[in-house]
């Protein structure tokens, strides 16, 4: 009987027993190739997801932001007006505080959904970089330095993973 390792169909040591390949090699070496290259291309989805979602929330935010902007302008205007002066002024007031306080919610809802979604990713994100990585060492590569991204996309990177510095007196 003949036993065939992973090890030996990608590193092609394919012959044993009067130079007969070992049957299911190619079919084997296919296998785990096509499994990394699905591996990897979910890894870029994923990254591409989360730059996705990363743009929808600084646009939803400063969107809010805005609105939240104009609507204190508004109120700021208001505040000139005596009490009393002017029933319609105090339930415009009323209105725009009541608005100003929504927005002020929106805003920590999108943060909220922006973190959930992002932490889904991550978690997603880390699950196809380990099968990959196991897919990888099942056909006897070296990983393919599949890495997470920096949690601040466009910013410095997480102080859980210093960046790398040089040493002094290169340059």
């Amino acid at each position: 009987m003949l036993v065939m390792a992973v090890d030996d169909c990608v590193t092609g040591r394919q012959e044993r027993h009067a130079g007969a390949p070992l049957p299911g090699c190619t079919r084997t070496a296919d296998v785990l190739s096509a499994r990394r290259e699905f591996l990897s291309r979910s890894v870029e989805e994923i990254r591409a997801d989360l730059d996705s979602r990363h743009r929808l929330h600084e646009d939803t935010f400063s969107s809010i932001e805005a609105d939240l902007r104009r609507l204190r302008l508004d109120r700021g205007y208001l505040d000139n007006w005596a009490a009393g002066y002017e029933p319609s002024v105090e339930s415009r007031k009323s209105a725009l505080d009541k608005g100003i306080a929504d927005l002020r919610e929106a805003l920590v809802g999108e943060d909220l959904a922006f973190w959930r979604d992002s932490i889904g990713l991550h978690r997603e994100l880390r699950e196809a970089i380990g099968a990959g990585h196991l897919a990888e060492a099942a056909g006897g590569l070296a990983p393919a330095g599949l890495s997470l991204p920096p949690l601040e996309h466009g910013r410095a990177a997480s102080p859980l993973r210093p960046a790398c510095k040089e040493a002094p007196g290169h340059g």
